[in-house]
């Protein structure tokens, strides 16, 4: 009956307790607040008005009573025992670097029986469209699982990121991702994937591709929703090297000329030089990714 996720939305992005109304369907006020331990949200609280209105009294009250519900959560042995919670404070520890030594790593990972696959992917997701939308998280989040293999899904840096793990021999291609990219244009959200890896400790080096294959991937204009970083790795040793040298130095001359040529003329040589490049010097896939008759291509 009643539409809840605005208002609770409302008290994730204002960091505090916020009174709020349902409209005529509800002429009741209502304070809306998160309850946390750390920067998880581990539930929200609702208060409805009676009597009188609310205060400004009334909005510390219930901010008082969400830090005593994470006190008493924080004391429970079952909740910072169980698997879930552990495993998500190790992804978050090693994407924040606070990993001094491997061995106290690798002991946490066996204590919590946590299987590391032979190759790893991180997926990072950008929610940006949804702001602070916590609520659409947890969906997203079960979605992604019932398309993907992946461990829990933690929430860093503005990003839902999933470690994605397979075997020797198996590799993302686009017939394994269709149905989660299917899932990503209907929400409207954009992911990176990094390149494969099997050591846990480069975790964040990894995360940091996946973001940055978001990236170049938006700048290059490929309107995509998934990107993966092995497509875009050569646009980021180009990015490193301009920050310090000129790129354009690496360049030949003839691409320069063509590139100017182009400009001039309004023709697209230098854009068939790359797509024959870029398909290996096939002439029949080169007119096809250019919508072209290969004799065409040729001349």
């Amino acid at each position: 009956k009643y539409d809840f996720r605005p208002l609770v939305e409302k008290s994730a992005q204002s960091k505090g307790p916020v009174i709020g109304n349902l409209g005529e369907i509800s002429r009741i006020n209502r304070i809306f607040a998160t309850v946390k331990i750390g920067d998880a949200i581990v539930g929200n609280l609702a208060v409805l008005e009676h009597k009188r209105p609310f205060t400004e009294k009334d909005l510390e009250v219930v901010a008082f009573i969400c830090d005593l519900i994470s006190s008493e959560m924080q004391k429970n042995h079952q909740y910072f025992n169980s698997r879930k919670v552990m495993l998500e404070n190790l992804i978050l520890d090693l994407l924040n670097g606070n990993h001094p030594r491997k061995e106290n790593i690798l002991e946490r990972i066996k204590y919590i029986k946590w299987r590391m696959p032979s190759k790893m992917y991180v997926l990072a997701i950008e929610y940006n469209s949804y702001e602070d939308t916590f609520s659409l998280i947890p969906y997203i989040s079960e979605t992604l699982k019932t398309l993907l293999v992946g461990e829990e899904a933690v929430i860093f840096e503005n990003k839902l990121v999933l470690i994605l793990g397979c075997g020797e021999g198996v590799y993302l291609n686009g017939q394994e991702l269709s149905a989660f990219d299917a899932f990503l244009k209907q929400a409207t959200l954009k992911a990176g994937i990094s390149q494969e890896f099997n050591d846990i400790l480069e975790l964040r080096h990894h995360f940091d591709q996946a973001v940055t294959a978001i990236s170049l991937g938006q700048k290059v204009g490929k309107e995509e929703t998934v990107y993966l970083y092995e497509d875009y790795g050569i646009y980021h040793m180009i990015q490193l090297a301009g920050v310090q040298h000129d790129v354009l130095d690496f360049c030949h001359p003839t691409v320069l000329k063509l590139k100017s040529y182009d400009r001039e003329h309004r023709t697209e040589y230098l854009k068939t030089v790359y797509a024959y490049v870029s398909n290996m010097k096939n002439l029949i896939a080169t007119a096809e990714s250019l919508f072209i008759h290969r004799n065409t291509a040729w001349h």
